[in-house]
């Protein structure tokens, strides 16, 4: 413990000071040595910058200033060097001036009025600390400078004066530093009693939380086996009642009610298995490209035929000329049919609702559904649960008609398979309510496969990394669809039929991986890949060209701009799976480097820049991902996107592995105790702290330190 260290070598200069002072010394030198010898007695004088020293170093220590008050510690840090300086010119004043006190003493009393005044200096922004050990320093610096004044005072008076108030002085403040450091010890104990608590709660809370999710997903999982073999068992005898009932003659009316009971229920069942299929990731999309136009309003004869028979006037809205996008037409289907069903629910006889279908200029790329009603809207506390699953809502349907709570939470579950979103309003003054949906449009679809294990081409020796992102362009849709067949059924596929596209899409998305054509219109791979490697945002991701031109030149073009793997066609399937497979396995041995705490380790050339710009705001505990998104200029998917792929950490996981892996660096080569490294390393909360690099070192900080030697 350097505080206490400092502190020893003080009492001992001390009493060396206060026995020349007290005339023993003198004594001593007039028995033993000569005349001339006598004289050496003066340098007993320079203790006095000794124990001056040891006590700005003790105080420093003891409150660890270097952490708390940076600034100020750099002043007593310098004010205890320039007791050196002091100490070296006294005694070359000693020698000179024929040992004079007249003349030698001009250098004690000056560094002495120096140290009062910078030690008196320094109290006022300790006593805004919330430490309680500030009060010792305050109290015992406070007695201690007064005691050295008031000697200084006599001394500028009288050569013979008396060091009486400065050894008074001195007294009380070795007991109140005394006491002081006792405190600071029991402070000590306490607190590693607290992190041994702390680590043992836990652990004990780990426990119960991992024992909880894994009811929670075994309850999950069988209430979803459940829901799903119930449904399929229903739909055999619906399917039987209401086969049997268009074979039943002369009961027109009956038919039609059996009819569209045992349609509702059939709609109710597939409700339910397109839930459970979500909660399984087993929601498939089939894209085909048409004009979604003409097919919502396709839909739409129907649902205004039931919206007369409720005295409600539906209204559509839509431009004259097609928009053609990719889409699933079960999707879409049931995202109208919802929205409609809904809407004639909940408006009154001689409403009206609205559905409108549009494209916008300032939003390219975007196809917008909109349902709007004069009904009574949806109270405020129910908007932001409307989307949750079996939620029905406080208010009562205008046609007493109880919902299941089912059909929102699908139409959601769509909507962000498509990459797409819904918001919902009220009208002004509660007229009604909006439902307003963004879906993808253009040459892009967001595809996402979940039957694990089926129709799975990728030969056993490649290895599949999940959560992959690969983004596919090709000007040739069937080559798209082959090269798509070709992956693993888990990977997120995003398609495009021109480079322009591609980067738009790639710029958004941020892939793990880009396969593309050599020529295709408006935009070559080349020239996309050149793109992709300026731009920091993606230059991370690898490349992989299959062309149809065999010409080496074309193949050396490829390799100048970086592209990792060229291909031609017609490709192996089994190859593409292992360069794909060799491409993310050399990613992902990358990613272990940034483990190293230095920022200069070799890495990516992003991530060293991060990692530089952390380790130079590393104690600012309001650094946060919002801040290095600003910084790097990204939004917030590319960011995350970026660090993801090149780290293998979210953004949040990566600003704190290099917080504790600094923090490790101060448990090591520092004194400072837990709490204050955790402050220090950027961190607000020390238990936090102690939970996270348990994660990490898989031991707790206090094990850390002893295992280190400190």
């Amino acid at each position: 413990d350097q505080a206490v260290i400092y502190y020893c070598i003080y009492l001992l200069f001390v009493s060396i000071f206060t026995v020349y002072n007290s005339g023993d010394l003198a004594d001593f030198f007039y028995r033993n040595l000569s005349n001339y010898n006598v004289r050496l007695m003066y340098f007993g004088k320079l203790s006095v910058y000794v124990l001056l020293f040891c006590y700005i170093m003790f105080i420093r220590a003891f409150l660890r200033l270097d952490v708390i008050i940076p600034s100020w510690d750099k002043v007593l840090k310098w004010t205890a060097i320039l007791s050196i300086v002091f100490c070296l010119l006294d005694s070359v004043l000693i020698v000179n001036s024929g040992f004079s006190p007249d003349v030698a003493d001009i250098a004690t009393v000056g560094y002495a009025f120096i140290f009062v005044v910078i030690t008196t200096l320094v109290l006022i922004p300790i006593r805004k600390l919330k430490d309680t050990k500030r009060r010792f320093i305050l109290w015992g610096v406070l007695a201690m400078n007064i005691g050295i004044f008031i000697s200084i005072f006599l001394r500028l008076q009288s050569q013979n004066f008396s060091i009486l108030p400065f050894k008074i002085g001195s007294v009380i403040e070795v007991i109140i530093f005394s006491l002081g450091i006792v405190y600071r010890q029991q402070e000590k104990a306490i607190e590693k009693k607290n992190t041994e608590f702390e680590l043992v709660t836990a652990k004990l809370m780990r426990a119960q939380e991992e024992e909880k999710v894994s009811r929670l997903e075994e309850i999950n999982d069988f209430k979803s086996t459940v829901f799903s073999n119930i449904s399929h068992e229903f739909k055999t005898p619906i399917t039987l009642m209401m086969g049997m009932a268009n074979r039943v003659k002369g009961y027109p009316k009956e038919q039609e009610i059996i009819k569209k009971s045992g349609e509702e229920l059939l709609s109710y069942v597939n409700r339910i298995l397109q839930l459970s299929k979500a909660d399984t990731d087993q929601l498939v999309l089939h894209p085909i490209e048409g004009d979604i136009v003409s097919f919502i309003d396709s839909l739409l004869p129907k649902y205004a035929e039931l919206a007369l028979e409720e005295k409600v006037l539906l209204k559509v809205e839509k431009p004259f000329y097609p928009i053609v996008m990719s889409y699933d037409e079960r999707a879409i289907k049931h995202i109208v049919e919802n929205l409609i069903s809904n809407a004639i629910k909940f408006t009154p006889e001689g409403g009206e609702i609205l559905l409108s279908m549009y494209d916008r200029p300032e939003d390219e790329g975007k196809f917008f559904l909109q349902v709007a009603d004069n009904g009574s809207g949806i109270p405020e506390a129910d908007l932001t649960q409307v989307f949750d699953r079996f939620y029905q809502g406080t208010n009562s349907t205008i046609h007493e008609v109880e919902g299941t709570g089912i059909g929102l939470a699908i139409v959601k579950e769509f909507l962000d398979l498509m990459g797409g979103s819904i918001e919902v309003r009220n009208k002004p003054k509660d007229t009604g309510a909006i439902f307003t949906l963004e879906i993808p449009m253009g040459l892009v679809v967001r595809i996402r496969e979940a039957h694990k294990g089926e129709n799975n081409q990728e030969s056993g020796s490649a290895t599949v990394e999940k959560n992959v992102v690969v983004l596919i362009t090709d000007d040739n849709q069937d080559m798209v669809e082959y090269i798509s067949s070709c992956l693993d059924p888990s990977y997120t596929v995003h398609q495009c039929y021109d480079g322009r596209t591609a980067e738009e899409v790639a710029l958004r998305e941020v892939p793990d991986l880009l396969i593309t054509d050599l020529s295709m219109p408006g935009q070559d791979g080349i020239e996309l890949s050149e793109r992709i490697r300026l731009d920091h945002r993606l230059n991370h991701i690898p490349i992989i060209m299959i062309t149809a031109h065999t010409d080496p030149k074309v193949k050396l073009a490829a390799l100048r701009h970086a592209i990792d793997v060229v291909m031609y066609k017609p490709f192996d399937s089994e190859e593409l799976q292992l360069h794909i497979s060799n491409l993310l396995r050399y990613r992902k041995q990358r990613q272990h480097l940034v483990t190293d705490i230095k920022p200069e380790a070799e890495v990516h050339p992003f991530i060293s820049e991060l990692k530089t710009f952390i380790h130079e705001h590393i104690n600012d505990e309001t650094l946060n991902v919002e801040r290095l998104e600003l910084w790097s200029n990204m939004s917030k998917n590319q960011f995350y996107r970026k660090v993801k792929a090149t780290t293998g950490m979210s953004s949040v996981q990566f600003i704190n592995h290099i917080r504790i892996q600094y923090a490790a660096g101060l448990l090591r080569d520092s004194e400072l105790n837990i709490r204050e490294v955790a402050y220090a390393s950027g961190f607000k909360d020390p238990n936090y702290f102690t939970r996270a690099f348990k994660r990490l070192f898989n031991t707790s900080p206090s094990d850390y330190k002893e295992l280190n030697g400190l």
